[in-house]
């Protein structure tokens, strides 16, 4: 089983994205106005950047041995986690992410060992959740 990343996700991602920079735009814009645009310049390239090419990247496998979550362009990042070692499922959702028919979900391993899966379909966190036993 493997999922990726969906439109809805991206939307909710540009929606959190959009908001924090509006929060943090009122600091620089504080400062003086070329720090506001500076930063505001700034913040749009790299939302650009994570949403259009690091967003697209992420991905979770679900193979008979393990969890696998993958994401990245320069440095890729791979966390597995032995299937036999998972022992639980927290799931959390907001009012945005229920609307967008999205939660996260942090996987708890023996061990104290933890694993995020971010802005996954309901209806595929349920069929993982199936799939682990949980």
């Amino acid at each position: 089983m493997e999922w990726k990343s969906t439109p809805a996700a991206a939307r909710a991602a540009a929606f959190w994205y959009t908001l924090l920079g509006l929060f943090l735009a009122a600091f620089a814009f504080w400062q003086s106005l070329t720090a506001g645009i500076a930063f505001a310049a700034v913040w749009l390239l790299l939302g650009l950047w994570l949403g259009l090419a690091v967003l697209p990247t992420w991905r979770v496998r679900l193979t008979p041995r393990e969890l696998e979550v993958s994401v990245g362009v320069l440095f890729p990042i791979l966390h597995r986690m032995p299937r036999l070692t998972v022992c639980g499922l927290q799931r959390v959702t907001t009012p945005v992410l229920r609307r967008a028919g999205l939660c996260l979900a942090w996987v708890h391993g023996a061990g104290g060992q933890t694993c995020l899966l971010p802005l996954l379909p309901a209806e595929d966190l349920d069929a993982l959740c199936r799939a682990l036993g949980l």
